[in-house]
């Protein structure tokens, strides 16, 4: 049970989570599939187990899809993104969050300023 809330927490910080201000160049930055890494908040950064794999992919027209897998068992959610500057909004049914981002070269940083988490994401 413990391990079903970390993986359901991990996810959600990884759809819903991060900011960190930075040079963009927009919906391009995003584009494509990013694994899931690690977590870094107060307590520092914490990596992803190799059980865990969740992959955000950021598709063109604003559609987002968050692929979950841990031990055998896999699932998909659906949602929307929408690129500002270095601001990125994430949808997901009824939730929306605002999150800042940077990358560069094959590493994405996704920040939460108000959960004061940040998601670090590699390109496949």
């Amino acid at each position: 049970m413990r391990k079903t809330a970390l993986v359901c927490g991990i996810a959600l910080v990884c759809l819903l989570g991060p900011a960190v201000p930075a040079a963009h160049a927009g919906v391009k930055d995003l584009l494509g599939k990013w694994q899931l890494i690690a977590v870094t908040t107060k307590a520092g950064r914490a990596p992803l187990s190799k059980e865990v794999k969740i992959i955000s992919e950021f598709k063109t027209g604003g559609k987002l899809l968050v692929h979950f897998a841990f031990r055998g068992k896999s699932s998909v959610q659906r949602g929307t993104y929408k690129v500002n500057g270095n601001r990125l909004r994430l949808t997901s049914g009824k939730d929306t969050e605002w999150l800042t981002y940077r990358r560069k070269g094959m590493k994405l940083w996704l920040v939460n300023a108000g959960r004061n988490e940040t998601s670090e994401l590699h390109k496949r």
